[in-house]
């Protein structure tokens, strides 16, 4: 879906993808936009959904054997593997500047 005047500023792409434009920071080092340094490195992380985070793994598909968590590359984030989901908050991101009149990310 586009959205008229709407400029979608994350581009998550893994390091097992040869392709795409890894978001840089103001300083000029590639940020940790999906979380494959296994921290929340170049977040900040509001309220108490993103403690313990990112997950490492498959864990919905050890605890539900029908069902995978198709994440992109080791680690991601998920609220119900840590909390059953009940706490809130936001997770922002780094300052980037977009490169590029397009984005993608894997939710």
């Amino acid at each position: 879906m586009i959205v008229p005047g709407l400029l979608l500023g994350i581009a998550l792409v893994s390091p097992l993808q040869e392709s795409g434009v890894r978001p840089k920071g103001l300083d000029g080092h590639v940020l940790n936009l999906d979380f494959e340094a296994g921290d929340l490195r170049d977040w900040t992380a509001t309220g108490k959904a993103f403690a313990g985070q990112p997950i490492e793994g498959d864990l919905v598909a050890k605890r539900r054997a029908d069902m995978r968590s198709r994440h992109q590359g080791k680690f991601w984030i998920g609220g119900f593997e840590r909390f059953q989901d009940p706490p809130t908050g936001t997770l922002t991101s780094a300052p980037f500047v977009v490169t590029h009149p397009w984005g993608s990310f894997l939710l």
